[in-house]
């Protein structure tokens, strides 16, 4: 029995897909890369590498996906697709809020941005989000 395997070609595959891979992800990993290396916080840091390992494992699951989708069907395993979307969910999500730090601490240092996690602060495998500690008090409702 000859199995097909499916090849991503450039010609065969999605424009979109191939401007999102060949032409924005160099750019999005250079800028945090740099970002999150000039970082002295060491929650950021670690967000920052857990956001890239989270996105190297949704690229490798998306690659196997495409490329031996045949021998998956054929073993009845049809779910690399679904875990490639959680995965780069995460992944995103992570790298937003990891923008939205950077932003607000080069753009309004005075604001004092600090990286927290729901449902506890110290807990680094919750949901990450940004809290400004430099607002005033009588000047927030």
């Amino acid at each position: 029995m000859l199995l097909k395997i499916n090849v991503v070609l450039p010609w065969r595959t999605n424009r979109v897909v191939l401007h999102e891979v060949i032409l924005k992800t160099p750019v999005k990993f250079s800028y945090y890369h740099f970002s999150v290396h000039s970082c002295q916080n060491l929650k950021v840091r670690r967000l920052g590498f857990t956001c890239a390992g989270w996105w190297f494992v949704a690229v490798l699951f998306w690659v196997n996906d495409r490329v031996f989708c045949d021998i998956w069907r054929s073993v009845s395993f049809p779910y690399l697709h679904c875990a490639w979307h959680i995965l780069i969910f995460i992944a995103g999500y992570t790298g937003c809020v990891l923008g939205a730090y950077f932003y607000a601490a080069r753009e309004f240092p005075q604001l004092h941005p600090a990286l927290t996690f729901w449902p506890r602060w110290s807990f680094e495998w919750g949901v990450p989000y940004i809290v400004l500690r430099g607002i005033p008090k009588e000047g927030n409702p």
